[in-house]
């Protein structure tokens, strides 16, 4: 009886040992470049707090392995409560760290003031609070981007305030989206303010551009606020998700409902429910659970099992004949929570004659409403140039090489395509200047060195800025400028 009972007490030494000794790899080997991955992709964490989270996992692994090796000979049926106690303990412990997440999440889009960086409201429908200083982070360590710092004026533009206009200066005016917002570069690096260092003193750039916004918006602020500028040129930088369908909230087909317009279609103001405010509000609450469903489980599944579309895949879906497009794009793509929006992506960008009507309802709505702004403009004899900003998976396979991976796009170059070509044939048969902006960065892709585009956020890097700014310095100076206003 008693060398059973010694067996039984060696054998448990046995698996207790084995089981430590296991936590402690376990808790080395899951180091900061591995959890990364767990942590920084997803966007939700920043690359300073993931690496805190990161630590104190390995922390709590080193630790509890370490106790189960040392204490092996005393642990005996008691091990099991000592394990569920310590299962207990770590989950509590990732709760904490998951809240502290959360208040550090919320500090991304607050400023110093501790107030949200946006602000919705009927004139505008959102845009940046005015007088604000605040701090945009990295979505990703694979972005290897430096924090910056984002001063915004009183009229909600960044920068310096803005004086009056000086007798005899040129202002040009660049309005856009994210892109022209351009939050991940120093103020010097935007591509607003590299054309701002070329062009000679009699010049003057301002740029406004916020993410989500899309040519109804644009018109509204540019009637409202922009023209107040006294621009001599307007740079419009229209993207493909300004032309996006009804799935997404900021699409024209879902802001032209919530907009109330006079009586030469301008709009005067938009309905803003008050569930939208963003008065005093921060990132919805992050707690541990929920952020393993909406947030680990979707990044594992889009980066390891989600099936990339290949080049010979969407070759094929920009190429197949209306009848039964949509059936064969629905059995291609696999379940995906960007599925919607991959699926408008490919639509836009096959052939205008391959368009369906709701492709050609979607941009067509958004081109009536830049009809509006070259009216605008024309009669106050401002000149207008447009352009259309691709994506990294435009350009070439190597750009937004991480972000690209959750719309399947990672081994495969989208064309910008028919909207291209429909912006192109919209821009010609208005006598609207159209900048080629895609050729401009293909070809900085193929002879430069360095990445134009952010590998997980997406937007320009300081190179991309610096492209974009001396291509459109070469083409306003190798183009006929207004005289001043």
């Amino acid at each position: 009886m008693a060398d059973n009972a010694d067996k039984k007490t060696k054998n448990t030494e046995r698996v207790i040992l084995v089981m430590g000794v296991f936590i402690i790899l376990s808790g080395t080997l899951l180091n900061e470049w591995v959890l990364m991955e767990l942590f920084s992709p997803d966007g939700r964490i920043s690359s300073m707090l993931h690496i805190f989270i990161i630590r104190m996992f390995n922390l709590i692994f080193l630790f509890s392995g370490t106790v189960l090796v040392l204490l092996r000979k005393r642990i005996k049926l008691q091990f099991f409560y000592y394990a569920a106690v310590s299962i207990l303990a770590l989950i509590i412990m990732l709760e904490i760290m998951t809240r502290i997440a959360e208040k550090r999440v919320q500090k991304d889009n607050i400023n110093e003031d501790g107030e949200s960086i946006y602000i919705y409201s009927p004139e505008y429908y959102f845009d940046y609070r005015p007088s604000q200083v605040f701090i945009r982070r990295a979505f990703s360590a694979a972005d290897k981007m430096k924090s910056v710092v984002n001063h915004i004026n009183s009229i909600s533009i960044r920068g310096p305030e803005i004086g009056r206009k000086e007798p005899g200066k040129r202002r040009v005016l660049m309005l856009g989206d994210s892109f022209i917002q351009a939050e991940e570069v120093g103020y010097g690096g935007s591509a607003g303010q590299v054309l701002q260092g070329m062009l000679d003193n009699g010049y003057e750039v301002i740029s406004h551009g916020m993410g989500g916004w899309s040519p109804l918006l644009e018109l509204n602020w540019l009637n409202k606020k922009g023209l107040t500028l006294e621009p001599d040129t307007v740079v419009l930088f229209l993207c493909q998700n300004d032309f996006h369908g009804p799935h997404v909230s900021r699409a024209d087909v879902n802001l032209t409902k919530k907009a109330v317009f006079d009586e030469n279609s301008i709009p005067v103001k938009f309905n803003v429910p008050a569930d939208r405010s963003m008065e005093g509000r921060g990132v919805p609450g992050i707690r541990l659970f929920r952020f393993i469903r909406r947030n680990v489980i979707p990044f594992f599944k889009e980066r390891y099992f989600t099936e990339q579309l290949t080049q010979d895949e969407v070759d094929f879906l920009l190429s197949a004949e209306i009848s039964g497009f949509e059936k064969k794009m629905n059995k291609m793509l696999p379940p995906h929570r960007r599925k919607n929006t991959v699926k408008d992506i490919i639509r836009m960008s096959r052939p205008v004659s391959l368009w369906e009507e709701g492709t050609k309802n979607n941009i067509n709505l958004s081109l009536g409403y830049l009809d509006k702004i070259a009216v605008i403009l024309k009669e106050k004899n401002i000149r207008l140039i447009v352009t259309l900003v691709p994506f990294g998976w435009n350009i070439s396979k190597t750009e937004n090489k991480v972000g690209r991976r959750c719309y399947m796009f990672a081994d495969a170059i989208i064309p910008l395509g028919g909207l291209e070509e429909r912006i192109k044939m919209y821009c010609a048969g208005k006598g609207i200047e159209y900048f080629d902006l895609n050729s401009v960065l293909k070809k900085a892709a193929e002879e430069r060195s360095g990445d134009l585009y952010y590998s997980y956020d997406g937007h320009w890097t300081s190179l991309g800025n610096r492209i974009v700014g001396e291509a459109l310095y070469r083409y306003i100076s190798n183009t006929k400028m207004p005289s001043a206003q």
